[in-house]
């Protein structure tokens, strides 16, 4: 299954390592994810990146990164409240793909790219 990360929420950086945070987090804005194994990997580096600034900005509060039924949230690792998050955005699974085709359905189901003839995308040769 293919993933969007379509708008990412950054909030006012309350200090540097958040400020570069915010920076780097913004460049997976409007992505798509291939499928399951680059999700994955995708959450791994979003981690790494955050106990990076962690380690290389001892002095501030601990970050943490949490991920719920597609959602990924960075707040400090003790909370203080609800509107102490640093950065969120969705995965959102992407249900289908829209293809120009002559004469033919031009939505293909994620999925049914079996259902292509031989010869081109349109069935012509």
């Amino acid at each position: 299954m293919k993933y969007y990360i379509g708008r990412i929420n950054t909030w006012k950086a309350p200090n540097n390592k958040c400020e570069e945070l915010n920076r780097e987090i913004k460049t997976y804005e409007n992505t798509l994810v291939a499928d399951e194994l680059s999700r994955k990997a995708l959450m791994e580096q979003v981690r790494q990146t955050v106990e990076r600034l962690n380690a290389a900005y001892p002095r501030t509060r601990k970050l943490v990164v949490v991920t719920r039924q597609g959602s990924v949230i960075c707040h400090p690792e003790q909370r203080v409240s609800d509107n102490d998050a640093v950065f969120s955005f969705e995965l959102m699974p992407v249900r289908r793909s829209y293809r120009f085709a002559e004469g033919g359905c031009p939505a293909i189901p994620e999925g049914c790219a079996g259902s292509l003839t031989e010869g081109g995308e349109d069935g012509r040769a």
